[in-house]
Formats: C-alpha cells, sequence, structure tokens
C-alpha cells in the first residue's frame, strides 16, 4: 500500500471486472478526532467514509460526492463530501452511540458541483450494516453486479486500519464479452469473506488472485475542509446589520464553528463592528 491514504481503479480478468481498492486510516482517524469519535460512533465513521470514497471514484473536474446518513437506530447522523482531488470533510453526530453492528434509516448520495445538482438517490438502510447497504444501494440505484467490502479495525476504541474493496462485474460490450454470474462469483466470491489487507494491497501490486491487474487511476485521498475565516466573514455579512449589531452589543462577540471539520471562528466586538462597517459602506468598502 502507498504511505498516505489513497484509492487504485483497475481492471481485471482481461479487463471484465472493475475493481476499486483503498485505504483510508488516517482520513478517518482524523475525523474522529476533530469529533471526538471512539467506539462504534468511530466505527460507523470509517464505514460511512469509505462507502463515501468508493462512490466518488468517477467523479471528475469540480464535481463533488455527498453522501448522508440519517439513522434512527442507532440514533445518529453522518455527512460526509469528496472531490474529485480526494479530498474529503466530514462528520457524524453524536460523539457516543450504542455498541450495534446493524443499521436502520436513510442513506442519501448526490453528486454535484458548487452551483447545482448533478444525481440524487435514496436507499434504505433497514437493519443491515453498512457494508450491506452498499451492496444494496448499487444493485438496486446503479444496478450492477458487484463485491463491496468495507474493513475497520479497531483497537481499545480507536481506528487502528480501514480498509475497502469494490469487485464490479462489467458489462459486455462489443469488444469484450461479460463473466456470467457463475463464474463471477466461482472467480472473485472469496472475496466476501476474506480479510482485506492482502487483497488491497495485491491490487496495490497489480497482481490479484494469481492475474494480473491493469491500473487506471491512484487518487491520493486526504482530508481538507473548504472552511476559511473568510468564508465565514461572509456568512456573517449575510446575516444583516440588525444582527451583526445585536451579536456585538449583546453576546459581546461571536462564535462559529464549521459543521464539518469542528474548526472554531471568533470575532470580537471590534471585529463586528468593522463588519457592520463593511456592510452599511457597501461593496465598494
Amino acid at each position: 500500500m502507498s504511505k498516505n491514504d489513497a484509492m487504485v481503479r483497475a481492471l481485471a480478468c482481461d479487463g471484465k471486472v472493475r475493481l476499486l481498492a483503498l485505504e483510508a486510516t488516517r482520513t478517518t482517524r482524523e475525523l474522529a478526532e476533530r469529533h471526538g469519535l471512539s467506539g462504534r460512533s468511530a466505527r460507523l465513521a470509517a464505514e460511512m467514509t469509505v462507502a463515501n470514497v468508493m462512490m466518488a471514484a468517477f467523479l471528475k473536474g469540480d464535481e463533488r460526492l455527498s453522501l448522508q446518513l440519517q439513522a434512527t437506530a442507532p440514533n445518529a447522523a453522518y455527512l460526509g463530501e469528496i472531490d474529485a482531488d480526494g479530498f474529503f470533510r466530514g462528520r457524524l453526530t453524536p460523539a457516543v452511540i450504542p455498541e450495534v453492528t446493524e443499521v436502520d434509516g436513510l442513506l442519501l448520495s448526490i453528486k454535484h458541483t458548487a452551483v447545482k445538482e448533478l444525481y440524487r438517490g435514496v436507499t434504505a438502510v433497514e437493519h443491515e450494516s453498512i457494508e450491506a447497504a452498499l451492496n444494496h444501494h448499487l444493485k438496486t440505484s446503479d444496478q450492477v453486479a458487484a463485491i463491496v467490502r468495507i474493513q475497520v479495525d479497531m483497537v481499545d476504541g480507536a481506528i487502528e486500519r480501514v480498509y475497502g474493496v469494490l469487485a464490479e462485474r462489467l458489462p459486455e460490450d462489443k469488444d469484450r464479452p461479460s463473466l456470467d454470474a457463475a463464474e463471477f462469483e466461482q472467480r472473485l466470491g472469496p472475496l466476501r469473506t476474506a480479510r482485506l489487507e492482502a487483497p488491497v494491497d495485491q491490487i496495490w501490486q497489480m497482481e490479484w488472485l494469481d492475474m494480473p491487474v491493469e491500473p487506471l487511476e491512484e487518487r491520493f485521498i486526504r482530508y481538507r475542509c473548504r472552511c476559511s475565516r473568510e468564508k465565514v466573514e461572509s456568512t456573517l455579512l449575510g446575516l444583516g446589520e440588525g444582527t451583526l449589531t445585536e451579536m456585538r452589543d449583546e453576546d459581546h462577540g461571536a462564535e462559529v464553528d464549521c459543521h464539518y471539520c469542528g474548526d472554531r471562528y471568533l470575532f470580537t466586538e471590534a471585529e463586528l463592528s468593522e463588519l457592520i462597517h463593511r456592510f452599511t459602506a457597501g461593496p465598494q468598502a
């Protein structure tokens, strides 16, 4: 594997199977650390992040993939976003959830750019694991024959290793026949129960199950939020003079936390006064 979190896309079985293999250990550790997650909450966040990365494998340009989970059992919510360059940000709340392995709720995926939505898909998660829910989502929404595996190893409630593998049977086209369902299961079925360290490493080395693997793309995965003090200032200016004045005179300042990364931006009375001046002076100030 790479020393950094990364995902590789490749072809196997003479171009009849598409593979994704990824490690997201560092990214999910940072997510857990930023939001105080441990135990089951850290595991669920890691599983959802792997799903987020997998579903974003074919993004290009300025496209982004947002993945949301609104769970009723356990009562938890996940929100993650990744772009075509592999920059990811996300969060899960609450920080403590019950130690259960199955989830009930709704899984929502949205492909979009900064200005418009390109695709939206909703899948019910009905008393199953995130791995099972993603398999179901790909089968019903994308109508592909695939095997999805997610492995999150924990030590004393903390994330140790995070892996993901997707093997997808490609449809037949004029230049390439397709594997039939029985052959796909015979050749790739063992992946359903295998530990993922070896498959991920072998795919990374372009040799898997005693067959060559044809590389298509390698993409690094990094935790990076797009928030900034300038963007927060713009948001505060959008609240208007009255709200800014109330913050200054009654609250004696403002405190804004980024929903994704948890970074905190503090504004003093003097800084709010400057924002009020900018608002009243107009765009030329």
